[in-house]
C-alpha cells in the first residue's frame, strides 16, 4: 500500500524530515499560527477572569461570615435606687452578681431578646450610670462575661 502512487506523495510529505506540512498550503500556516496564538491568549484571559472570580467569591463568603450582624431586642428597665434594682433583679431571676450595684441583665435562651435593669443617668455627665448601662447592654450580645478574679 505504501508503494501505491496515490499514497506515496502523502507518505513523503508526512514523514520527510524537515518538511513542514503546512508549507504547501498557500500561506495558511502563518494565518493558522496567528489564529492559534490569539485563541491561546483569549483562553488565558478567560481562565484568569474565572480564577479571579472564584477567588473573590470565596473571599466575599469569608468576609460575610465574619461580619454577620447580630440583632438583639433590648428593653431597658430604669430604676431609681440600688434597693429597687436588687428587688427587681431578684424577681427576674438574675444572677447574684448584681447585688452590689443593683443592676443586672436577663437574656432570653436564644439570645434574641434582653432586659437591662440600670439606674437612670442624672445627666450626660453621669459617667458611672452610662458606663453601667453600656456594660449591661454588652451582656446582651454575650461579649462582656465577668472574669472570676
Amino acid at each position: 500500500m505504501l508503494n501505491d502512487p496515490v499514497f506515496s506523495d502523502l507518505v513523503e510529505v508526512v514523514v520527510a524530515p524537515g518538511d513542514d506540512f503546512f508549507q504547501g498550503m498557500n500561506g495558511h500556516y502563518e494565518r493558522d499560527r496567528k489564529y492559534a496564538a490569539t485563541i491561546r491568549r483569549v483562553l488565558s484571559v478567560l481562565f484568569f477572569i474565572v480564577f479571579i472570580t472564584i477567588i473573590l467569591a470565596f473571599c466575599y463568603k469569608a468576609i460575610a461570615a465574619t461580619t454577620a450582624i447580630k440583632t438583639v431586642l433590648i428593653s431597658w428597665t430604669q430604676i431609681e435606687s440600688v434597693a429597687d434594682g436588687v428587688k427587681l433583679c431578684q424577681e427576674m431571676g438574675a444572677l447574684p452578681e448584681f447585688e452590689r450595684v443593683g443592676q443586672c441583665v436577663l437574656r432570653s435562651q436564644d439570645g434574641s431578646a434582653c432586659t437591662v435593669v440600670t439606674r437612670v443617668p442624672k445627666d450626660q455627665q453621669d459617667d458611672q450610670a452610662i458606663f453601667y448601662l453600656g456594660h449591661e447592654m454588652c451582656h446582651c450580645y454575650g461579649d462582656c462575661d465577668h472574669d472570676d478574679d
